[in-house]
């Protein structure tokens, strides 16, 4: 409700509005079919055991978190990927979409700090 209080006015905006879905959707019916198969989960199995070897706080060490992660992405060849329309999508919005089921969202580093590690690894799995 913190994080949120800027951009709601009132609770039902945080619950009903499509805008926050990610924060309720636990990804279980995710099926992107735009994405190869294979690419996903490899990126999704490296990412989940990037995370799992992380060893700081998502609550606390945003930078620390945010400069691992454009570490990881280095690391990690993308092939091409579209979804739709929209051209190649880069290393965050896989993230995010992974994540949250949307290309576009918070910041992934938030996201980590709203959701946690535990979630997170959950929703890759």
């Amino acid at each position: 409700l913190l994080w949120s209080q800027d951009r709601i006015s009132k609770l039902n905006d945080l619950v009903n509005d499509e805008t926050f879905a990610y924060l309720w959707n636990d990804m279980s019916n995710f099926n992107e079919k735009d994405l190869n198969p294979q690419f996903m989960l490899r990126f999704v199995n490296e990412l989940e055991t990037f995370l799992n070897q992380l060893n700081l706080n998502f609550n606390q060490e945003t930078d620390k978190i945010k400069n691992e992660l454009k570490k990881f992405f280095k690391t990690f060849k993308i092939e091409k990927n579209k979804i739709g329309e929209k051209k190649s999508l880069n290393h965050w919005e896989l993230t995010r979409l992974f994540i949250t089921g949307r290309i576009e969202g918070p910041p992934i580093v938030e996201l980590f700090n709203l959701l946690g590690k535990n979630t997170i690894i959950y929703r890759l799995n």
